[in-house]
């Protein structure tokens, strides 16, 4: 499936430049990723997992206020503002076979013109078009209504408005880089559906007919879903009208599942082959791995430390071979770089010694398993991935 059989993560942008000449207002505006504050402080970073920027040039490096090494060095960050590094991150997806990334907008900013976030976030798409263009990568866009008011009936308008600027504008579809699938292009819909959201069935089939309306010759669509979508618990909205939703109007369906658990993938599979047996429609599954995560800074506690651990890459490896077993051929990586979460598989401190020193906030090095690491073992485990999954 997908036209070249791709090997996709999400992009995540970083809009942060921690230059301390900025105004207050702009400040605000480029630490709101890696720092929950008006302006950087370590009381509060929103990331355990530290990068490693050593293979940065110094044009795209943006020191931390009061952050140094355990040898009084300063401490550094990088932007995604800067089209240099998002096309530093699309080199090393070249370099180690992933074939591009869907790059996330969330709903929430997009509804007034001049958000600073929705300013931030065209800016960065334009220079992730440009660097899979120049790399020979793909990419496309994920919808995420994850902090947006699901009671609020002008989120299909609001979708509609900014992927029609994006098509009709911006022009996003006119790139031969963007992903397609039987020639259609791919758009991900990202936390529709789950508990307490508050969405309809009503509301996200007329999300999903907007986007089949709009996209000429028509979208195919991809959603990330619940963990429990075909039963109905936990974290899935408990109205069962939501099965047909996800099979009949979605292409694909991605659920925010551990592939540790083979029995609820397998289940889910058999679930999908049976309610589409004899029909014309296929549905393609395609379930989420990550290398770890760990999540305590950026939920001030209340995440457990290192909750799920990396150990080595036996996680990440454990997942695919899972999946891979049931047949699956194409799984969605969680994430190129999201750091905020800990599952980030650019470049990450190798050692905690190396990290930076805080009495305020510990932060994670690759040996925090036990493993001596080199800080690039996640892009040369990708690449090894990918060659086991192409057997």
């Amino acid at each position: 499936m997908w036209d070249g059989a791709y090997d996709m993560r999400y992009y995540e942008p970083l809009f942060n430049s921690l230059n301390t000449g900025m105004h207050v207002r702009e400040m605000e505006i480029h630490c709101d990723e890696w720092f929950d504050s008006q302006s950087p402080d370590m009381k509060r970073p929103r990331f355990d997992l530290f990068p490693d920027v050593s293979l940065y040039s110094p044009s795209e490096l943006y020191p931390v206020p009061g952050l140094t090494t355990n040898t009084n060095q300063q401490t550094f960050l990088f932007s995604s503002r800067n089209p240099s590094t998002v096309q530093r991150h699309f080199h090393w997806m070249a370099e180690h076979g992933v074939d591009g990334a869907f790059f996330r907008r969330g709903a929430g900013y997009l509804r007034e013109s001049q958000d600073p976030k929705r300013i931030l976030n065209n800016e960065v798409m334009d220079h992730v078009r440009e660097a899979a263009e120049k790399e020979g990568r793909v990419f496309a866009i994920e919808y995420d209504v994850y902090d947006d008011s699901a009671s609020d009936v002008a989120l299909a308008d609001v979708l509609e408005q900014d992927w029609k600027n994006l098509v009709y504008e911006k022009g996003v579809l006119n790139s031969l880089n963007y992903l397609r699938e039987n020639g259609k292009p791919v758009i991900s819909l990202s936390n529709l559906g789950w508990r307490s959201a508050g969405h309809t069935p009503t509301l996200v089939r007329s999300i999903v007919a907007m986007f089949q309306r709009t996209t000429p010759g028509g979208a195919y669509i991809m959603g990330y879903l619940p963990t429990f979508w075909r039963t109905l618990e936990d974290d899935a909205d408990p109205n069962s009208e939501f099965v047909d939703v996800w099979l009949n109007e979605f292409d694909a369906i991605c659920p925010h599942i551990s592939t540790n658990n083979g029995e609820r993938m397998k289940a889910d599979m058999e679930f999908i082959r049976k309610w589409l047996e004899g029909g014309q429609k296929t549905v393609d599954y395609i379930p989420s791995v990550n290398a770890g995560e760990s999540s305590h800074n950026r939920t001030r506690g209340s995440d457990k430390w290192n909750e799920f651990k990396r150990d080595g890459g036996r996680s990440l490896w454990k997942e695919i071979f899972n999946a891979s077993r049931l047949g699956v051929r194409t799984m969605y990586g969680v994430s190129w770089d999201n750091y905020r979460s800990g599952c980030a598989l650019l470049p990450v401190v190798p050692q905690k010694n190396l990290l930076p020193q805080s009495d305020k906030r510990k932060f994670m090095a690759l040996d925090e398993d036990g493993y001596d690491l080199p800080s690039d073992w996640w892009d040369c485990h990708v690449s090894a991935l990918d060659v086991r999954l192409s057997h």
